[in-house]
């Protein structure tokens, strides 16, 4: 998406069977609340995480964990600085755990930064201190930060130096979306620039409305959130986060790692069961006079199908035909040559299948 800069945050098209269910995890996968993860020149997964012990008690350090997949399986290592803290300014409260203070005393947190010369594998990371954004409760709390922070009391963006081991002089926190309040989930706005204005799918300013849906709790997947990008020499897009499955409980050391394909259509992301977001199926019957039309690609003769109102399904094959329909035919799964879809619309909204 050139030119565009996409803000997730908790709280693209909508799939028409709800969202995909998150791909399957091996090994150490749950326990893992604000996970981060980069990927070594090896192939190697580091995950970064914040863990809550049984009890509910906040553990101390950030969890490593590494994969040779994203599927799996996962090896915890145990915590970055031994599981001390980090010299991030912070007051003292007794005990101090890198992510923020205990939780009486949660909005007194601060952000810092560690970097290292040689590998992920938290050995020789050195501490930074805090990149040096003032204090400023309750208009804004500093965690979670990323391209562009967390949600809490709105979500702020500030300009850093270079490299980025602090703030820039005289850089002053701006608001981009503004608050929620509701369970975790994941949507999206989009701008021209990492300070916004921010707009929805609709062109309305996030200030005053809510981001297009990407995830939300749905069967026995309860409050997605946490979520970032991943650009993968492997799968492509991901979009990777944490959520609770209810079928086994609430706990926040219930929490689990997910991740699922991102595709994009017409600029906005859309969560998906495949790489390419379309699955090998045919729908036959329902075809319009004068079908099939050419098309380049899967992806083509899809957004003919959401271009025109009187479209509602589509099939492509290999020969580059792209049937257009009209009614809903039965999906038919299964080999190795053509691809299908549905498209539906309700209330100008467009959701896809």
């Amino acid at each position: 998406m050139p030119g565009k800069l996409l803000l997730l945050f908790l709280t693209t098209f909508v799939l028409a069977q709800g969202y995909p269910k998150p791909r399957s995890c091996t090994g150490s996968c749950s326990n893992v609340q604000d996970t981060n993860i980069l990927k070594s020149n090896n192939g190697t997964y580091y995950r970064y995480t914040h863990p809550i012990d049984t009890t509910g008690k906040d553990l101390y350090g950030c969890q490593i964990a590494t994969s040779p997949t994203l599927d799996g399986p996962w090896t915890a290592h145990g915590a970055m600085f031994d599981g001390k803290c980090p010299s991030a300014g912070l007051p003292s409260y007794g005990q101090v755990k890198l992510w923020t203070p205990e939780k009486r005393t949660w909005y007194r947190s601060n952000m810092g930064v560690a970097s290292s010369n040689t590998g992920l594998d938290g050995t020789d990371f050195i501490d930074r201190g805090s990149i040096g954004v003032i204090e400023n409760y309750p208009t804004w709390n500093r965690i979670d930060p990323n391209l562009l922070g967390s949600y809490g009391c709105g979500i702020f963006s500030i300009k850093m130096a270079n490299p980025p081991l602090s703030v820039a002089p005289k850089a002053q926190a701006v608001q981009v979306p503004s608050e929620l309040k509701e369970e975790y989930r994941v949507q999206v706005c989009r701008a021209e620039s990492a300070i916004g204005p921010y707009y929805n799918e609709e062109g309305q300013t996030c200030m005053e409305h809510p981001g297009k849906m990407v995830l939300a709790s749905f069967d026995n997947i309860y409050a997605p959130g946490g979520a970032s990008v991943l650009e993968d020499d492997v799968h492509g897009a991901v979009l990777y986060y944490q959520y609770m499955n209810t079928d086994i409980g609430y706990g926040e050391s219930m929490i689990h790692f997910g991740w699922n394909y991102l595709n994009f259509i017409y600029g906005w992301p859309v969560l998906t069961e495949t790489r390419d977001g379309i699955e090998l199926s045919d729908r036959p019957g329902y075809d319009l006079p004068d079908q099939p039309v050419q098309a380049n690609s899967t992806e083509d003769c899809q957004k003919m199908c959401v271009v025109e109102t009187k479209y509602n399904a589509w099939a492509f094959d290999t020969c580059g035909s792209c049937w257009l329909k009209n009614g809903s035919p039965n999906v038919v799964f299964g080999g190795q040559c053509r691809a299908s879809g549905v498209v539906t619309r309700d209330n100008s909204k467009i959701h896809i299948e």
